[in-house]
Parts: structure tokens; sequence; C-alpha cells
């Protein structure tokens, strides 16, 4: 389909085509008209019947025509190579821009996919669980047998552990509790990190990566890159899809035991590096910014930057102090 503009391109190159056909007439029948007039009137010659001149008069009129007629040649040539680069170069942004559309929509069709992928875990595991008898006693609340997985291990690290020995007995009781859980969790982090390594990219990152980093660009660097609007509109998305039960049970699954506000200056600390890249896509994403009942797990500004907390005002005036 033609846009206005191509339209009004095409209607100015027929009228330059037609205006540069009525000039080479002109041209030819006022060089013509005058050679007559000149020789006919003004100098009231007779029109030869001699073969040989009527020929050198028409080398003559060849001789002033076709240089004329070449320029006009030369110019249209230059003209179409002009149009045919510029229709190039606007093929070339079209395919661009289609490009584009279609990376952007495999990226959805895959976040999607995933995004499902990880609602059906969740409701799989939010779902009451029927075989009172199916878990060990240590997990399972026989008082409760309708209990989901989730709710058992929201149980045990939360409710049953509460304010009793403090955050690292709740990671305790996450790490002995969570393997029902843990696929959930994995899945939240591809998710995360999928929007970091597809999201992140816009035209001014393009560019700087192709400058400064013709490879492609590890995890590291995609962290240093500012946060785009796609990421952002992203991840909000997942955040939106956790549950506060779940996003507790996150701000715990991603700290590491014994590690101190001191690790949050010193990253190469081995201790850091459990759990460091979903962290990092904690903090980027603010997926904490949410987080309610922060009683029940003390001490989270000790192990996560600020920004995983994003604009919750009950955690990040914590760090002021």
């Amino acid at each position: 389909m033609s846009t206005p503009k191509t339209e009004d391109d095409l209607k100015y190159l027929q009228k330059k085509i037609k205006y540069s056909t009525i000039s080479a007439i002109v041209i030819a029948i006022a060089i013509f008209s005058s050679y007559i007039g000149y020789l006919g009137i003004y100098k009231d010659l007779q029109l030869s019947s001699d073969s040989g001149i009527w020929g050198t008069f028409g080398d003559f009129i060849g001789g002033l025509l076709n240089p004329i007629i070449a320029g006009l040649a030369f110019y249209w040539l230059t003209e179409s190579v002009l149009i045919h680069k510029k229709e190039l170069s606007e093929t070339q942004n079209v395919l661009k821009e289609t490009e584009k559309t279609q990376k952007k929509q495999r990226f959805e069709n895959s976040f999607f996919s995933l995004l499902e992928q990880m609602n059906a875990v969740y409701i799989q595991l939010n779902t009451p669980d029927m075989r009172p008898n199916s878990r060990s006693k240590n997990v399972f609340n026989f008082s409760e047998p309708n209990r989901s997985k989730l709710e058992t291990l929201h149980q045990e690290v939360f409710i049953n552990n509460f304010q009793i020995y403090g955050i690292n007995s709740n990671l305790k009781k996450m790490r002995e509790n969570s393997a029902d859980t843990n696929h959930y969790f994995r899945i939240i982090y591809q998710l995360l990190k999928f929007i970091l390594t597809n999201a992140s990219i816009d035209k001014q990152n393009i560019e700087l990566n192709k400058k400064n980093h013709p490879e492609t660009p590890t995890f590291e660097e995609l962290l240093k890159r500012n946060i785009t609007n796609d990421e952002k509109f992203y991840s909000n998305i997942v955040r939106s899809f956790l549950s506060k039960e779940v996003t507790k049970l996150l701000a715990v699954n991603c700290i590491d035991v014994n590690k101190t506000s001191e690790h949050l200056k010193d990253e190469n600390n081995p201790k850091y590096q459990d759990y460091k890249k979903f962290r990092s896509l904690i903090e980027r994403y603010a997926i904490l910014e949410h987080l309610t009942e922060i009683n029940d797990i003390n001490g989270l500004e000790n192990y996560y930057k600020k920004e995983a907390f994003g604009s919750n005002k009950e955690i990040t005036t914590l760090y002021n102090k």
C-alpha cells in the first residue's frame, strides 16, 4: 500500500518527466524554426533539391540536438540512480522494521509461553494436596491435610519459625523443604533472565555494544546497561503474577547463609556467589517492591540492595538508618 509521501514523490517525478519532454520538444522546434526563419525569411533562400545539402542540414540539426538529448539522458540517468537508491533505502528500512517486529513477536511468544508455564506450575503447587499421608511429618501438617505445597512451605518457613532464630533459620527451613518448589523459582529466574537478554537491547545500546563489544554481551555487561521501558513493562508483568506468599519465599530463597551487609560491599566474596545472578535480577527489576509482612523476615536490607524493593518505603527507609 502506497503511503502519502510515496504518492507525492511519484506525482512530482511524473511532472518532472513531462516538463523535460516538453522542454526537449520546444528546444528542437525552436532550433529548427530559427534555422528556417533565418534562411527562408531573412536570407530569402529557396529549398534545395540536392540530397547532399539536406544530408548536411540533417547533420547540423543532429549536432545541435544530440548534446541536448545527451544532457537530458544523463540527467535522467542520475535521477534514476538517485530514485533507485532512495527506494533501496526505504526498502531496507521496511525490512529492518519488519525484522524488528518479527523479533519482538518471537520474544513475546517465548515470554508468554514461559509465563504460562510459570503460572501452570504455580497452580499445581497452590492446589491443595488431597493425599495427607504423602509427605513427611516435618513438612506436612497433618491437622490440615488439604494444604497446598506452597502453603506448606510458607507455613514451615515463616509461621512455624516466626522470629525464633532469625532470617538464617528461615533460609534453612527454605532449603530443607523447597524440593517441590525449586522448579517454580527456576522458571521465575529464567523469565527474568530472558527479559534481560532480549528486552534490554534498544537502539542506543545496540550501537554502543557494536562499538565497544562486537561479541555477544555477557550477563554482567547487560546488567550495567540502563533499564529500558520494555524491561520495565515485561518485568512488571512477571511481578504481577507473584502472590505475596511467593514474593516472601522468593526473598528468602535468594539470600545466602551467614551473609551480612558487608557482602553487599564485597561482591567477590565466595558466599555472595550463591544465587548472585538471581539476586541481581530481583534488584534490577524491583521484584520485591510489593513485599508485605516484613516482620516475618527482618533484616532483608542486609541481603539485598535498595533497588530490589523499588518504592516500598516500609523497607527502603531502613537503608537510611
